[in-house]
């Protein structure tokens, strides 16, 4: 629900699925920035570590299903909420979703590589869908016919087939409720360019002048500003304080005359 001036306009499920589509490709750009600094890298597996210890260590599959089956039974203390909660505030992450970082930590314990990923809505309705089943039937080949002709005519109805499978699922998801990313987030070259000045405002506090400097011509402050307050907002990350103007002059032992 949204309020545009006095009036309140209700926004339909398959808007809030599309927006969430957004939001989720929005955070996939800044979890690539984030992880393209080797420092939050380091800290992300520090925190594992800290999290799951046995797991960290664990040297063989083994070792590995054990520490998993310990790491299962007790709950999580408030102690290691905190300290997730403390890491996300240090490297400004989207507060509403430290579940993602939870769910890093856990596809980690089963061996997947330790990054955090944007849980998307729509992949989420992808669940319990029916496993798309392409059937060849069984032909004879006449070798008087062209074999690339009819590897093409085979390939070609195969294809097909794929075709109404794959659209009649779309069907079904768009008929739940399910929504793609909108056309405005499928770029993924813009996100990444959003998502680096959010980044560098947010955890490395650069100015917006830096930020448009390190750019390249043509980009003002102004419109970086712009947009970095946007998808702060949009993603929950918040904005520290950043000095504006030009750095103060540091003090002097030789007082002025």
């Amino acid at each position: 629900m949204k309020q545009t001036g006095r009036r309140i306009e209700r926004t339909s499920v398959p808007e809030r699925a599309g927006q969430a589509a957004g939001l989720a490709e929005q955070r996939r750009a800044y979890y690539d920035v984030l992880q393209d600094d080797p420092k939050f890298v380091r800290a992300l597996g520090t925190l594992f570590k800290t999290i799951s210890p046995a797991v960290s260590k664990s040297r063989t599959a083994k070792h590995s299903l054990d520490a998993i089956r310990g790491d299962d039974a007790p709950e999580e203390t408030h102690e290691l909420d905190a300290r997730v909660n403390a890491f996300m505030q240090r490297w400004s992450l989207p507060q509403a979703h430290a579940f993602e970082v939870w769910c890093a930590f856990y596809a980690a314990q089963y061996g997947q590589p330790l990054r955090l990923r944007a849980v998307q809505g729509h992949m989420a309705a992808s669940f319990g869908a029916p496993a798309i089943r392409p059937r060849i039937e069984p032909f004879i080949y006449d070798p008087r016919l062209d074999p690339h002709a009819e590897a093409k005519r085979v390939t070609r109805e195969l294809r097909e087939q794929l075709r109404q499978q794959m659209e009649l699922q779309r069907q079904r998801f768009l008929k739940h409720g399910w929504r793609p990313v909108p056309p405005r987030r499928r770029d993924r070259v813009q996100n990444k360019i959003m998502a680096r000045r959010l980044y560098q405002c947010a955890v490395l506090r650069w100015r917006w002048e830096q930020i448009a400097a390190a750019e390249g011509p043509g980009i003002t402050p102004r419109a970086v500003e712009v947009s970095v307050r946007a998808w702060a907002k949009q993603l929950g990350v918040p904005l520290r304080s950043a000095p504006r103007g030009r750095p103060k002059r540091k003090n002097s032992s030789v007082p002025p005359s």
